[in-house]
């Protein structure tokens, strides 16, 4: 059978298998039941394997995602969510997940990691192990701070230090004060 193509405005094509293709282009030929070459703009509700919806919504498999109009985000709303978000990697100039600043945010450096950017540098990572490196991209310690102090208020725990010597010192503070410096397994 001869593929029959019906042509209106040189715009939208019907071919003899139902498939209907919206382009400028007369060499476009749609592979899909409705194929779009180009931008597509839809004045209300976009339905994708349902069949209900209000106002700028977007229906998959009947779990809404509204554009709000107002903030211009998607919002999943209350009776709605999520189950999954899928970024790519992204960097520590370019994170996947940004705020104001697109090189403020977190990206994962490694496989089962991830980090957190502030202008462009790494500030913190978590790895594989479960340790947080502050400062350092290779934390060997549940926390590892290079570059800063730490802040530590409970009495009984203290700071572990690495002494010149490849020694490992735990430093902790008595309530009159006193410092005191335990020798332990380097972590």
């Amino acid at each position: 059978m001869k593929n029959l193509i019906i042509v209106l405005l040189s715009i939208i094509t019907l071919n003899t298998y139902a498939q209907v293709s919206i382009s400028n282009s007369s060499s476009f030929t749609p592979t899909e039941t409705l194929d779009v070459d180009g931008t597509f703009r839809a004045n209300g509700d976009v339905y994708i394997g349902t069949t209900s919806g209000t106002n700028n919504d977007i229906y998959v498999s009947d779990d809404i995602i509204d554009w709000d109009n107002s903030t211009y985000r998607l919002d999943i709303g209350s009776n709605s969510r999520m189950n999954e978000v899928n970024f790519d990697d992204g960097s520590k100039t370019d994170p996947s997940v940004y705020f104001e600043d697109t090189n403020t945010g977190f990206f994962a450096p490694g496989a089962g990691q991830i980090a957190l950017s502030i202008n462009g540098t790494e500030t913190i990572r978590v790895t594989t192990s479960r340790n947080v490196g502050i400062g350092t991209t290779t934390p060997d310690s549940k926390v590892t701070v290079t570059g800063g102090d730490v802040y530590v208020t409970d009495i009984g725990d203290g700071v572990i230090m690495k002494s010149p010597d490849g020694n490992c010192w735990r430093l902790s503070v008595s309530n009159a004060g006193v410092v005191s410096a335990t020798s332990i397994t380097c972590p």
